[in-house]
């Protein structure tokens, strides 16, 4: 069904439950995310509510270019500045963040990118509400239920047959 319909749209909540919401809690939340991987570990940040990963990004601002956003969140979220240097996933998902009494039709871009320059600062302690700490983690450390349901799709084009592709 057309949500437009029924006025409601069914989404994952936060807390991965599946959920249904009127279209008038919905807005659109366009955002970029950096996949970063250096010496066997990859840069992430665990999701407060779920405890499971994510990617270091987070939305595009109006007039704001979407590789821009990309370094712009880096910087704030981890003091990275980073080179992108590729495309890797585009993914629409629809989420409602219970906290906000908020929901997302989320337009999701991935990139593959390096640390060129970290930027000296206690990044730990700038968590934003809904995560923490950035963290370098073993990629074999990593398995596909360790991250939030909308990043399993990159989890999976990474470690296509359990092995690393990036």
């Amino acid at each position: 069904m057309h949500p437009s319909e029924s006025g409601r749209i069914t989404c994952e909540s936060i807390y991965g439950a599946q959920i249904t919401a009127p279209l008038s809690k919905f807005v659109f939340r366009p955002s970029v995310y950096a996949i970063v991987i250096e010496d066997g570990q990859i840069f992430l940040v665990k999701h407060r509510q779920s405890g499971q990963y994510v990617f270091l990004g987070g939305g595009i601002e109006i007039g704001e270019q979407i590789e821009e956003a990309l370094r712009r969140e880096l910087l704030e979220e981890a003091g990275i500045q980073i080179e992108i240097l590729s495309f890797l996933h585009f993914k629409e998902h629809f989420f409602y963040f219970d906290p906000q009494d908020q929901g997302y039709h989320s337009l999701m871009f991935f990139y593959k990118a390096q640390p060129v320059h970290r930027i000296k600062g206690d990044y730990k302690n700038r968590p934003k509400n809904d995560t923490e700490e950035a963290l370098w983690i073993d990629l074999s450390d990593l398995k596909r239920e360790d991250f939030y349901t909308p990043f399993h799709e990159v989890y999976d084009l990474l470690f296509k047959d359990g092995k690393n592709q990036y």
